[in-house]
């Protein structure tokens, strides 16, 4: 044999010898890996595995025998960590599959588990403070409003008998119960700032009253809302600079106008309007408004503009608004208004749009309408009126003329006039008026 043969051979030995050393340390780390994540493993695998390394390994002679070599292959053969049976037989592949599934359902319930409680600690921390801070508890109408008092509730209170019955403030169910003790808590703030004083009680009761009228229209719940939110951000504006409000020279209240303030319903006009006795405009326009129109309307003698439309207003128009002779333009187009006509209506000289459709009127309209010489418009449609209206046709044929613009200047807000009668085509046919308008 040659040199050059030993060295080979020599040289293969060697690498033989590394590779086992190799594969014995990766079998070793491979089961402590498997024992350490707890997955059952054989320890007799682990044996044969490093048995034949080290036999490998201290082999010493340049050749590896023929059974070393079979084991060594046998071993190869075995998996790195088998799970037993409590026997100690191998179980089958399916239990060790369903052992797997139920291990890692475990898991994942753990981790569900962990992500709930994440979930509720987040809502206890974050959404309750937000929900004391923001929620303000409706008051039942059986009960008292439970607010804080001010230092100046005898003043207000006696300011306030000047003009309500004492029964009125300290009923329990009364409006006037919860509207005036959220006042007198606003009421010190705009003693502060200035917007008030003692030796005023005219502007006091003035916006007081202008208070309920604003409570009424937006209900309880809502008005207590906004109350709240102006105490949070100390944001107390005068009445006169308020968005929904203008005056005259004198802080006198002319105008109140709120359109689309609130859909969720169950807001009034309440009679203390009447007390605003310097209104003369009035539009408040799909707020939802429920209940009547009251009849005190009638004393505002300044009112030229009174709109209601798209409400849920119901019951008689009253009488009363035939005492406004400074009215111009009436309109509650929209709403629920029943019975007839009022006859009194012929007294508003000044009414140059009256708009009574789709509501559920009855009976003839007023053949004293013919006296309405400035009317140059008014809408009937969708009712249950029945008579003649060709009356009309002499009086308000003088008066056609374009398209006209109601103006609020004040506001400022408009409304367009279509002169003529608008009737439905069927009461047209029926009542034979060859000057009405049928859309």
């Amino acid at each position: 044999m040659k040199p050059s043969d030993f060295e080979d051979e020599e040289e293969e030995a060697g690498d033989l010898q590394l590779r086992a050393s190799e594969d014995a340390f990766e079998s070793t780390f491979m089961c402590h890996v498997f024992q350490y994540v707890s997955r059952p493993s054989s320890g007799s695998d682990c044996e044969v595995r490093n048995e034949v390394r080290n036999e490998v390994r201290n082999e010493g002679s340049n050749e590896v025998s023929n059974e070393v070599s079979d084991r060594l292959e046998s071993a190869e053969s075995l998996p790195l960590a088998t799970p037993f049976n409590d026997d100690g037989s191998n179980p089958d592949e399916d239990s060790i599959i369903e052992g797997i599934i139920i291990e890692d359902e475990m898991i994942a319930n753990d981790s569900l588990h962990l992500t709930q409680l994440i979930v509720i600690f987040l809502i206890i921390t974050i959404a309750f403070p937000i929900t004391v801070l923001v929620r303000v508890p409706r008051n039942p109408s059986n009960q008292s409003a439970t607010v804080t008092s001010s230092p100046y509730d005898d003043f207000l209170r006696e300011l306030f008998l000047t003009i309500f019955d004492e029964e009125i403030i300290d009923d329990p169910s009364s409006r006037h119960n919860w509207i005036w003790k959220q006042f007198s808590l606003s009421f010190e703030i705009k003693l502060e700032l200035g917007h008030y004083h003692l030796d005023n009680p005219d502007t006091i009761l003035r916006d007081y009253i202008f208070s309920v009228v604003i409570a009424g229209t937006w209900g309880e719940e809502q008005y207590n809302i906004f109350q709240e939110n102006r105490k949070k951000t100390m944001i107390f504006p005068p009445v006169c600079e308020l968005p929904y409000a203008r005056c005259d020279d004198e802080l006198n209240i002319t105008t109140i106008v709120l359109q689309n303030e609130w859909q969720q319903g169950g807001g009034a006009i309440y009679s203390e309007i009447g007390f605003l006795t310097s209104l003369q405009h009035i539009v408040l326009t799909r707020n939802a408004l429920v209940s009547s129109i009251p009849s005190e309307i009638g004393q505002l003698k300044d009112l030229k503009t009174l709109v209601l439309d798209g409400n849920s207003l119901s019951g008689r128009i009253p009488d009363e608004i035939g005492n406004l002779k400074k009215l111009q333009y009436f309109s509650i187009n929209f709403n629920c208004m029943s019975e007839s006509i009022p006859w009194d209506l012929t007294n508003l000289s000044s009414l140059i749009y009256m708009g009574l459709s789709h509501n559920t009127l009855t009976g003839p309209i007023p053949t004293s309408f013919h006296k309405l010489q400035n009317l140059q418009s008014i809408d009937i449609q969708q009712n249950r009126l029945s008579g003649k209206v060709d009356f009309l046709c002499t009086s308000m044929n003088s008066n056609i003329s374009k398209e006209i613009s109601y103006n609020i200047s004040e506001y400022p807000l408009s409304f367009k006039i279509n002169p003529g009668i608008f009737v439905d085509k069927a009461f047209q046919n029926k009542s034979g008026c060859p000057c009405c308008v049928s859309l």
